[in-house]
């Protein structure tokens, strides 16, 4: 999975697990259902909407996205 693809299915994901149709959901963050809908289609999202997104569900944008921070080596 690319990364387009993983943050379009962790935004659905995360829509679908509150239970609110894409227009509900567009009604509460400000955005045209066509906007969700192109988030949830791999077209992208920007920062700033990201932002309110991951507001709205209550978790950071690694959350929202499915990222998982990479592990880092301790400093030698």
């Amino acid at each position: 999975m690319n990364r387009k693809e993983a943050i379009a299915a962790g935004l659905r994901s995360h829509r679908a697990a509150k239970n609110v149709s894409q227009r509900e959901f567009a009604e509460s963050v400000g955005a045209n259902p066509a906007t969700v809908s192109a988030w949830e289609n791999r077209a992208g999202i920007s920062v700033e909407d990201a932002w309110g997104v991951a507001d709205y569900y209550g978790v950071s944008i690694d959350e929202l996205v499915g990222r998982k921070a990479p592990e880092r080596k301790p400093a030698a």
